[in-house]
């Protein structure tokens, strides 16, 4: 089944040990297992027994490529060898994100291409919302109900972790925005609920 993944192979980014023209690693995966059979020979003299031990070396040789092979496609269908669109995805995500989905690629083996990053994806938002619902559940206790008071207190929040002045109050405050702003974006999911009364002001709905 090579061929059917060497038009892929060919496009992929070029990586240290990929020779696309090849197609194949260098070193391979279990690059010793020819060494079981270097100085494997029959001769007429073999008796039976012989023979069938030097049989058994040849189908743990032929396993041993079978495995070879089905780490490489392995490799190649999921698209590991793109360098640049695995840093692209490793570079939107949190440090907390990122150890998440390393922790999750064990599971790849077991999905179809595609399937996988569907799953870390969909994990990763939850993790979001989760996050984002403890944030403004804390808010609502301390007794902010408007939009305005909580983006308040995040910039205020984010100057003291980073201990800034007050001159970079701005810069903090879209930073905030375009935070919450690409998670929404990411997530898919509906803004909250805000009063549409005319002068009020804009007060989070609570759910209770």
């Amino acid at each position: 089944p090579e061929h059917r993944t060497l038009s892929t192979a060919t496009h992929l980014t070029h990586t240290a040990g990929w020779h696309p023209k090849r197609f194949e690693f260098e070193p391979e995966w279990d690059n010793d297992a020819e060494v079981s059979i270097a100085e494997l020979e029959f001769r007429e003299e073999d008796s039976p027994g012989e023979v069938a031990a030097k049989l058994r070396l040849l189908e743990i040789y032929n396993l041993r490529l079978d495995e070879r092979v089905r780490r490489r496609e392995f490799i190649l269908e999921h698209g590991l060898l793109s360098v640049r669109r695995m840093q692209g995805l490793e570079k939107r995500r949190m440090a907390g994100e990122r150890e998440r989905t390393a922790q999750m690629r064990v599971f790849a083996r077991y999905q179809p291409p595609g399937s996988h990053e569907g799953l870390v994806e969909g994990l990763l938002v939850e993790s979001r919302l989760r996050l984002r619902i403890a944030e403004l559940q804390a808010h609502r206790a301390a007794g902010r109900r408007t939009t305005a008071e909580i983006e308040e207190a995040e910039v205020e929040a984010a100057l003291k972790k980073k201990g800034s002045s007050k001159s970079q109050a701005l810069l903090a405050a879209d930073e905030v925005r375009s935070t919450r702003s690409g998670a929404r974006s990411r997530t898919f999911v509906r803004p909250l609920t805000r009063t549409a009364q005319p002068g009020a002001p804009h007060v989070l709905y609570n759910g209770t």
